[in-house]
């Protein structure tokens, strides 16, 4: 924050919050656009004599003769490109301590201020600020009496802190207020009262962003919403994952388990056609061998049969 001790009986001026990351001081003599610390900032105090100032600066209706428009090339040149470099550094030192770092200059004029106003809005989408994202089936069917684990997994910009903290939330279909399933905080917390109490247990793994738990005994009034929000310090915000349960008296096939069917099908078909082609190969495989050996019995035969006639007929010979 820009704030010292000479301006403190001098200016008196209130500060704006743009954004989280950008703050504007609108004075009498001059303003400052800085880039403040990470954490949240009181509000200055402002005086009578100021106040009308500060309304003209924010109206745009500047008696001042000296009040002249800041054009936007002056505007990005001195401001737009200044400032982001030093959100970036901000950002990526990850530090959440004071940044006595600011741009000041003498402004002259009601339209500067527009833009400054029209920056800092935009901001955020130019340098959007880290977050948890949070993944989950969209919807889930299972049979009453039986178990169900809700599958939750996370993914974050930050390290795993050892204050990372899971909520699981129930709501059901009547949309009545939200009720408490399940609480994370280093170790997991059973609930001591309620519809869920002692048939909710930990199934997850936070090495792994998982995040999981199971339901035991479902019951037909355990239709409704699951959410599940997870916080890793600094990543506070993000998106909350929902999971809608229908709990049925049997379970009715849809197009996936008939895609299961017909692939488990197919892969037995194939298993037995193979099967079948391989029995089929290995019979041909021995027929040919007992062909190959009648023919040499048959060979070895004739050649024997001839050697006999040949010596009978030596005798006769001689």
């Amino acid at each position: 924050m820009i704030a010292t001790q000479e301006s403190k009986g001098i200016w008196e001026a209130e500060e704006i919050n743009l954004t989280w990351k950008t703050s504007l001081f609108c004075t009498q003599k001059r303003a400052v656009l800085a880039t403040p610390c990470l954490s949240v900032q009181g509000q200055g105090v402002l005086s009578d004599s100021s106040k009308k100032e500060y309304t003209h600066c924010l109206a745009g209706q500047a008696e001042r003769k000296e009040f002249a428009p800041l054009c936007w090339e002056r505007f990005e040149k001195l401001i737009f490109h200044q400032v982001i470099e030093n959100l970036k550094q901000i950002s990526l030192s990850g530090t959440a301590q004071p940044v006595e770092y600011g741009l000041v200059f003498l402004m002259h004029g009601p339209n500067w201020l527009g833009a400054v106003l029209f920056f800092g809005v935009q901001l955020q989408a130019l340098w959007p600020a880290a977050a948890v994202e949070v993944y989950t089936s969209k919807e889930v069917d299972a049979v009453n009496g039986t178990n169900l684990r809700l599958k939750c997994t996370f993914s974050s910009s930050s390290p795993i802190s050892q204050h990372l903290s899971v909520t699981w939330n129930f709501q059901p279909e009547d949309l009545s207020s939200h009720e408490p399933v399940f609480y994370y905080l280093k170790e997991p917390y059973k609930l001591s009262a309620g519809r869920f109490k002692e048939r909710v247990t930990w199934d997850g793994n936070i090495e792994r962003n998982d995040v999981s738990i199971v339901i035991w005994n479902l019951q037909p009034t355990d239709n409704g919403t699951f959410t599940c929000q997870v916080k890793n310090p600094p990543d506070v915000d993000g998106t909350i994952g929902e999971v809608r349960l229908r709990v049925v008296q049997k379970v009715h096939f849809s197009e996936i388990h008939f895609l299961a069917v017909a692939i488990g099908s197919a892969c037995v078909l194939m298993i037995i056609v193979v099967t079948v082609v391989i029995i089929c190969r290995h019979h041909q495989k021995k027929a040919q061998e007992k062909r190959i050996k009648v023919a040499d019995t048959e060979l070895r035969e004739k050649e024997n049969l001839k050697i006999r006639e040949e010596k009978e007929a030596s005798p006769l010979e001689d």
